[in-house]
């Protein structure tokens, strides 16, 4: 059985952002090192904390809360004024 793995994603397609959110949600389950492949891919290796763990399984979930994730930062981007907007006027009263 294998202790690490490695895999690589495209960063055209995922941004550094998402990835570092979806790598932070696994680092009690797994250990997680990075590495520029190249200007677009960048490797990610996974290693096992305990025997315990299926890498295979780890990583399919990974590559699921990968996209998850993608979307929030390019949800967070596009609503990112009328969010702004809807705070500014819920504390309007507040700051007068």
């Amino acid at each position: 059985m294998e202790t690490e793995m490695t895999i690589s994603i495209d960063t055209s397609i995922f941004s550094k952002q998402a990835i570092m959110n979806t790598s932070y949600w696994y680092t009690d389950r797994i250990f997680i090192s990075f590495q520029d492949e190249s200007d677009k891919k960048i490797n990610i290796k996974f290693q096992k904390r305990n025997n315990k763990i299926d890498l295979d399984m780890i990583i399919n979930e990974f590559k699921n809360d990968l996209i998850d994730h993608e979307l929030r930062v390019k949800l967070n981007k596009e609503f990112k004024l009328i969010r702004e907007e809807i705070v500014n006027r819920a504390f309007s009263s507040v700051k007068k």
